[in-house]
């Protein structure tokens, strides 16, 4: 079911590339001066850093995508300039053995014409009126052959710049979120390392199926083998996770692909009712479901909280679910 947040990143396709996701500007807290206000400080350091994190694994999604599109173009640029150098090859022979221009044995045009750079043809007006005035079929079909080829250039040009700016913008998110760890590191190894809310537990209980798939079910055993494994922005395993490459992992054990990307996740199974949510579904959290856990029954959840924890099976008493999907 379409989300607004479906528009932070490119699925599938390769034709079209998305708008970069706007990066937003964290400020740093100021230093506590109680154990109260370093914990809530902490948790507010948590979920700034959790927002950073998914904008950077939204924004890797689209260097993905970005990508494929790049390829894609440049393997039509080049497939349309073989068949424009076929066609001018042609010419040259035909213009080195027939009067071809007001039947004088004046070749100049084949210059403009054969050009190596299809823009050479398309840019001379004279060039073009000679190739429209034109019913010889190898002539006629250069003007076609020019024009796909300078389209084809064009757009690979344009996607590999796509690349370029996405892997700059990567970089500069990268940038931010080490140094925001950096500077907060005595403020996290300082106060609550737990997740969000809930009690949390390091060992994996019996998991009811409530009706459960057997996909959905073996994606919770998958998740709860990685229990205690560390929490790392950017990471999908099989070590360290965070809170998207977790659920990501965990559904790719039994064949299913999702994005490693909140705003992706959210759009890749169907939406259901808070109340009807069974072992496997996704459960999202915040108005923008920049957090994203497994739900495993029993009004438990396991999850990669934040920096400074692991991986934990939590309780989903007194949390807002703001989604649930369900991908199998």
């Amino acid at each position: 079911m379409p989300s607004p947040v479906s528009r932070w990143c490119l699925r599938s396709g390769v034709a079209v590339v998305p708008a970069a996701i706007a990066v937003s500007l964290v400020s740093v807290p100021a230093f506590a001066t109680s154990p109260k206000d370093l914990k809530a400080q902490v948790a507010k350091l948590n979920d700034q850093l959790e927002k950073l994190t998914e904008q950077y694994n939204g924004l890797n999604v689209q260097l993905k995508n970005s990508q494929a599109a790049a390829t894609v173009a440049q393997d039509q640029a080049t497939a349309a300039n073989a068949s424009l150098g076929a066609i001018q090859s042609k010419l040259k022979q035909i213009a080195a053995t027939t009067y071809m221009h007001d039947g004088s044995d004046d070749t100049s045009w084949a210059s403009m014409v054969t050009a190596p750079d299809p823009t050479t043809l398309l840019g001379n007006s004279a060039a073009l009126q000679y190739v429209t005035s034109q019913k010889n079929v190898q002539v006629t079909s250069l003007l076609t052959a020019a024009q796909q080829a300078a389209r084809a250039s064009s757009t690979a040009k344009t996607r590999q710049t796509e690349v370029q700016a996405l892997q700059k913008q990567i970089g500069g998110q990268k940038s931010k979120i080490q140094d925001l760890l950096a500077k907060n590191k005595a403020k996290l190894s300082g106060g609550s390392s737990g997740g969000s809310g809930g009690s949390a537990v390091t060992t994996a209980p019996a998991t009811p199926s409530g009706g459960a798939s057997a996909k959905a079910l073996a994606a919770v055993a998958a998740a709860k083998t990685k229990l205690g494994r560390p929490y790392v922005y950017g990471a999908a395993g099989p070590s360290t996770f965070d809170c998207s490459g977790l659920t990501r992992w965990a559904y790719a054990q039994v064949g299913i692909s999702l994005d490693h990307f909140t705003g992706s996740q959210i759009n890749e199974g169907t939406r259901i009712a808070t109340s009807a949510k069974k072992p496997g579904d996704l459960v999202f959290f915040y108005s923008d479901h920049h957090h994203v856990g497994m739900y495993i029954g029993d009004d438990k959840m396991i999850d990669a909280p934040h920096t400074g924890t692991v991986v934990q099976i939590q309780s989903l008493a007194n949390r807002t679910i703001t989604a649930v999907v369900r991908v199998a």
